[in-house]
């Protein structure tokens, strides 16, 4: 299952935290970057943070606090190529978190989901660049020799400008893998409620059921998250 985006061209805040990785002098980086993200007391669980860069290019991964509305992100990890981010721990519970790349040409790719992390689990957070921009991947590896995708995602922007999108205009891949029409080419694409869905069912016709028995889904329909840097 993939996601895609476009580029951008400002960093932000949250860019602060990966060009203090690049910039000779900590003087030159003018945004003071998100604070340390810190798990809140109670069950936890664990997150491994890896990269797939090309030279020059830095990847992050930060924690909202405000996880409902996407605000006031905390540095869960920083990495670059050949260095990849410390595990650390999460609190079990609701959140979202951003992927944030600096590519080769100092433009960036971000994309953001939520999820529901359970206590005692490991999860692995993956950022890979590609020719368009970046590609992100959510997998719980708590079996690290059968990882699988994370269920309990939910993708909060949709590719392009609109950041954030409302929880409850998105849908997790576990709700989208009971959806014949997840499937297809076109609705397995962005894992967020599309038009077609609306308009899906004549005017008065009753609704769809869903199946009782559906299509089994496999690691490769739902292993990736796929953004275009900005």
């Amino acid at each position: 299952m993939f996601i895609t985006g476009v580029r951008r061209g400002q960093a932000g805040a949250i860019g602060a935290s990966l060009l203090a990785l690049l910039l000779v002098s900590a003087c030159a980086n003018r945004v003071p970057p998100p604070p340390i993200y810190k798990p809140p007391p109670g069950p936890r669980a664990t997150v491994v943070m890896r990269g797939e860069v090309k030279p020059g290019e830095t990847f992050g991964f930060f924690v909202f606090q405000d996880g409902q509305n996407c605000k006031q992100p905390q540095e869960l990890g920083v990495g670059r190529s050949g260095v990849d981010p410390a595990t650390v721990s999460i609190g079990a519970r609701f959140v979202t978190v951003e992927m944030f790349m600096l590519l080769q040409d100092r433009k960036s790719c971000r994309l953001i989901w939520s999820f529901e992390p359970a206590a005692g689990r490991k999860y692995l957070m993956v950022a890979s660049s590609t020719l368009s921009g970046c590609r992100g991947n959510l997998l719980d590896a708590t079996d690290p020799d059968h990882p699988i995708a994370e269920r309990s995602l939910r993708r909060r922007d949709d590719g392009t400008t609109r950041q954030c999108i409302p929880l409850a205009q998105t849908h997790t891949r576990a709700e989208l893998a009971t959806d014949a029409r997840a499937h297809s080419e076109d609705d397995a694409d962005l894992p967020i409620p599309s038009d077609r869905q609306a308009k899906r069912a004549p005017s008065g016709a009753a609704p769809t059921p869903t199946p009782a028995r559906p299509a089994p889904v496999t690691e490769d329909d739902l292993s990736d998250l796929k953004g275009s840097s900005q």
